[in-house]
């Protein structure tokens, strides 16, 4: 087990133990407990999860999307078979982007250079 699967457990135990029940905003009901943050030193090791299944390839996928290509065509990860972000693709293909709010994600319109 990585050092990050172990922050990741302490904090999963700290919600079930301290969190409260109550419904998330797509109405399905969860445990909550804000301001739970995990930050990740990449010298030390890479925060890949191992206590659940993470679909690697995917990720790193949409991460050399986003960093190497430095795209926002939704397009592109379709063809790569990536369907993680089909949701928020807008008509306009060139003119999106998500924008995170605490843990509310929103489609802003704006433009983001390729």
């Amino acid at each position: 087990m990585s050092k990050y699967d172990e922050i990741y457990l302490e904090i999963a135990e700290k919600i079930l133990d301290e969190g409260y029940y109550d419904q998330n905003r797509t109405g399905t009901a969860t445990y909550k407990l804000p301001h739970q943050i995990m930050q990740f030193n990449l010298e030390q090791e890479f925060p890949i999860l191992t206590t659940k299944s993470v679909a690697f390839k995917t990720a790193v996928k949409e991460l050399l999307w986003i960093f190497q290509k430095q795209s926002n065509d939704v397009e592109e990860l379709k063809r790569d078979n990536v369907h993680i972000w089909d949701e928020w693709e807008m008509e306009d293909r060139n003119n999106w982007n998500i924008v995170w709010l605490g843990s509310k994600r929103i489609q802003a319109n704006r433009h983001v250079n390729k």
